[in-house]
């Protein structure tokens, strides 16, 4: 995570999307659970994040995002693309009006 300076990620097996995982949930779990980092994933992961069609429009993922969703997956052919509140915020703020 950081590595691509990301603050949560989706985690995707077999192509479906069971869960996610952010920096605060898992600070909040290796300061309560040592041996947390030798688990799996599964243990700890919170719930995944909405998806929604690629042809969703700019309301239908503002409002699918509230403090409880920090990210929304878009469906594509080849996989999911992930918007953040702070990449709807940077392109919301960018635009000419």
């Amino acid at each position: 995570m950081r590595e691509h300076d990301i603050s949560q990620v989706p985690i995707i097996e077999g192509g479906e999307v069971v869960g996610s995982m952010s920096e605060t949930g898992i600070l909040n779990i290796l300061v309560s659970d040592p041996v947390a980092k030798r688990k799996p994933v599964a243990e700890y992961m919170e719930k995944p994040f909405p998806v929604i069609s690629e042809g969703a429009s700019l309301t239908e993922l503002a409002q699918s995002m509230d403090k409880q969703t920090p990210a929304i997956l878009v469906k594509q052919a080849s996989g999911f693309d992930i918007i953040t509140k702070s990449d709807l915020i940077f392109f919301l703020t960018r635009q000419k009006t």
